[in-house]
């Protein structure tokens, strides 16, 4: 017996093949570029959320730090002259001159710059004595509580040996401001 679609085996071949390719062309591949940028996409959110737990421990450091920096200020607050502690400083510094056996040749408050919070007050001091006795006198300086920037030392030596040496210090110290403390 012979099959009887022998002819019309070709037009269906055809019309399946079209099927297939008309599948493949308007469905198949553009689903194919839709699931491709759906994976895109999250794997941009995965990189986000990736980048999110850096920046989590970014902004904890950051706070560490700043934690660290505002007991730093209070630090510094607390170690401020008030204005009327400011004579009792300058009386501590002519002091130590003293202390350190120096002699003090000049004694000369600045202008005081003024900040937010606080002032700087200068100081421009000149002492003569021996070696010895003037770093004596700078080292009472730096152990004074309050915070002392010496801006500026000079020595001049001796004309002679074994005269005394002068020594020019501008120094300068915060004072907290009466009407900005707390």
């Amino acid at each position: 017996m012979k099959p009887k679609f022998k002819g019309q085996s070709w037009p269906v071949t055809l019309s399946l093949c079209g099927a297939a390719v008309a599948y493949v062309l308007f469905m198949f591949l553009p689903e194919q570029r839709s699931i491709g940028d759906v994976r895109d996409e999250v794997d941009t959110k995965r990189q986000f959320i990736a980048g999110a737990r850096t920046t989590d421990a970014t902004i904890e450091v950051a706070r560490k730090e700043l934690e660290e920096t505002r007991e730093y200020c209070q630090q510094f607050a607390d170690r401020l002259p008030s204005e009327a502690e400011l004579s009792a400083l300058l009386a501590r510094i002519n002091l130590a001159v003293k202390q350190a056996g120096a002699t003090t040749t000049r004694f000369e408050p600045r202008q005081a710059t003024h900040y937010e919070t606080l002032r700087q007050v200068g100081l421009s001091i000149a002492v003569r004595g021996s070696y010895g006795e003037i770093f004596d006198f700078i080292r009472r300086l730096e152990t004074l509580n309050e915070v002392v920037w010496i801006n500026e030392l000079r020595f001049e030596a001796p004309k002679q040996a074994g005269q005394e040496i002068t020594c020019e210090v501008n120094m300068g110290f915060f004072v907290a401001n009466a009407e900005k403390s707390d």
